[in-house]
């Protein structure tokens, strides 16, 4: 397992924060699934509590936003270079994989599965987003992916929730609706799985998964 110290200004956390306290927390007092695989000077990598498949890992920035829009644009390039440093390790270890976010506007809400703090999810596993999303009844948000989070950012100044999935190099796909779920995507990924009824990263924690994800992803995340 690969720990690295965070670097963290107090002024830009949460104190009711779950993420910015495991951010503020020393490397002795986290458990394992709260140490960074990775650190850049804004975000850090984690491997997912709840692991429905092994690894499972967040990106997450180090100062408290509420969704990816919330992050300046100023640290967008910073945010590129992890996502795409991290895909290049995991097309090579797992072939296939899915970028997602939940992306809640207020706190509290449904969308922010109980963390109201920005993160990107990133799983190796594909699954049929499209027809589970059809089914939930939520629209598709007319609004292109330009890869450079400015779509995310005019959904979250214009205070419209929403799920956002991306496959290896497909362009990303927002979805939206008045009631979206709560863990829609893991919902999903369980089922797909056949693991209907464990999706809840609360409960069904998978730290067997936790233990792989940091075995296999470790040390070649050292160098990003």
């Amino acid at each position: 397992m690969v720990a690295q110290a965070i670097h963290v200004q107090n002024s830009s956390l949460n104190n009711l924060c779950k993420f910015c306290s495991f951010l503020s927390q020393e490397d002795s007092e986290k458990e394992n699934f709260n140490h960074p695989l990775c650190e850049t000077e804004n975000f850090v990598v984690v491997p997912s509590v709840g692991a429905i498949v092994p690894g499972w890992l967040l990106l997450v920035p180090k100062s408290h936003y509420l969704n990816i829009g919330e992050i300046p644009f100023s640290e967008y390039d910073e945010l590129n270079y992890v996502i795409t440093s991290v895909t290049k390790i995991l097309n090579r270890h797992y072939g296939t994989f899915t970028i997602f976010e939940h992306g809640p506007v207020c706190d509290g809400s449904n969308v922010g599965c109980g963390i109201d703090h920005a993160h990107l999810h990133m799983v190796p596993f594909s699954f049929s987003y499209r027809e589970a999303c059809a089914k939930a009844n939520l629209s598709v948000v007319d609004i292109s992916d330009s890869g450079n989070f400015s779509s995310h950012k005019i959904l979250s100044q214009n205070k419209i929730p929403y799920l956002y999935v991306k496959e290896k190099e497909d362009k990303g796909i927002f979805f939206t609706s008045p009631n979206i779920p709560s863990q829609f995507f893991r919902r999903i990924i369980a089922d797909s799985c056949g693991k209907s009824g464990s999706f809840d990263y609360k409960t069904d924690l998978f730290i067997e998964n936790v233990g792989l994800t940091i075995s296999t992803l470790a040390s070649d995340c050292i160098g990003i």
